[in-house]
């Protein structure tokens, strides 16, 4: 995916997954499994993540289950992907990042032939 800015300023780009400490590191509202555990419990291959950045700190990121056998959320099925983690900075809440993370997820999807 290439890099987009939106009318917010905020750069939205996919970024390896050998980086979910990153991710990590933003605030999220409730508790969750710590995202350098996932690869413990899932075959993340063919998950994607998105990232926000702001001036060049990240600000947010998506995380995308797509094509994940066992994953009870996509009932089994591989024409559907699904928001698994999504996170925002507090400071940067209500202001339009989770709305571009969608917008970025939903092309990504789309993009592997998933609804």
């Amino acid at each position: 995916m290439s890099q987009l800015k939106s009318e917010l300023s905020i750069e939205i780009q996919e970024e390896s997954l050998s980086r979910l400490a990153e991710h990590a590191r933003v605030s999220i509202a409730f508790t969750v499994n710590h995202p350098t555990d996932w690869w413990r419990v899932f075959d993340l291959s063919t998950w994607g993540w998105i990232a926000a950045y702001r001036a060049g700190r990240r600000i947010g990121g998506a995380m995308i289950a797509c094509r994940a056998s066992g994953l009870p959320i996509l009932a089994g099925r591989s024409d559907v992907a699904a928001i698994w983690d999504l996170r925002v900075a507090p400071e940067e809440r209500r202001r339009g990042v989770a709305s571009a993370l969608f917008a970025a997820v939903e092309r990504w999807a789309v993009a592997r032939g998933c609804r």
